[in-house]
Order: C-alpha cells, then structure tokens, then sequence
C-alpha cells in the first residue's frame, strides 16, 4: 500500500519511527439534527471507531459527530471549503497535530509498554482513541503492521523521547 505522503526527515532519527507531514481537516457536526454525515469520501459507511482509505485521504471517525481526515496539505486545504458550514465546523488543523508511523516491531512494544489497550483489538479498518503512556492519541493500525499515531503537536517530543528510550541500548 502507497503511503499519503513521504515522511519527513527527523533531525535525530530513531529506528523504526517516522514523522509524517500530512494535512489534518477534523469535521466536527455542529446541528443535532441536519445532515448526519459530511460530503467526504466514504463517510456514508464509515462508523465510530473506524477508518478507511480513498482517493488518497485517510478518514477517521473517532467518536460520534467527529470526523478527521489525513492526506497532502492541498487536498485538505480543497477540502475544507466543501463541507455546508452551517451543519458541520470544518478547520483544517495540521499544524495543531503531529503525525508518526511506528514500524511493526516497534509498534507492538510500544502498545505493550504505555498503552492500556489490547492489540487484537487493534485491526486495520479500526481508529481508537486512547492514552498511551500521557499522551492522547488517535492510533490507526494499518495493514503492514505498522501504526499511525496522531498527537497532539505539544506531546510530540515527549513521544519522541518515550519511544528513543525504547529504542537505544541499555
């Protein structure tokens, strides 16, 4: 499977993570009754706790009325505009988050060590929102293994610093 778009190059690299740039557009329902689902691409079938791919866009669906959407930082920028701004709140939020793939390896003894979350549960096809260690984090399992972690922007170096000591040698 293609990735959105290449990772970005860490100034300290760390085996087995890669930060992402990618465009975040959340899409938030703003009427209780209205339009129950966005104009975004596979949102029709895409239930809370789920994610799923097309068109080269990542959509999520976290939690009930809210939806997030990943891919490069112009398709969210074309993509904002679309959404009926008096039924739903629709920002793009990319710089507000930080983005990282954990490799598969990694990924499993990361999940082991901060995340109260059992990794069965983690199928590709599923978006959860959880703690991992002090951080919130939206994880989306992808199909390879690997994980898509996306944090807050301000606990993206404590992350980075919870999973360099996991990474170096005693």
């Amino acid at each position: 499977m293609a990735e959105l778009v290449p990772s970005l190059p860490d100034p300290q690299p760390l085996p087995g993570v890669a930060r992402l740039d990618l465009g975040v557009l959340s899409v938030r329902r703003l009427r209780r009754f209205g339009p129950a689902l966005p104009e975004l691409p596979m949102s029709a079938d895409l239930a809370v706790g789920t994610a799923a791919r097309a068109d080269g866009l990542l959509l999520a669906a976290p939690a009930p009325g809210e939806w997030l959407v990943l891919g490069s930082h112009s398709t969210i920028a074309d993509l904002a505009p679309t959404q009926d701004p008096t039924a739903f709140l629709a920002l793009a939020v990319g710089e507000a988050h930080a983005i990282f793939r954990l490799a598969p390896a990694l990924a499993a003894e990361a999940l082991a060590a901060y995340a109260p979350i059992d990794p069965a549960s983690l199928t590709p096809g599923t978006a959860t929102r959880a703690r991992f260690a002090e951080i919130t984090a939206l994880i989306i399992p992808e199909p390879d293994g690997s994980l898509l972690m996306l944090v807050d922007a301000a606990d993206a170096d404590h992350l980075v610093a919870l999973l360099a000591f996991m990474t170096t040698d005693p």
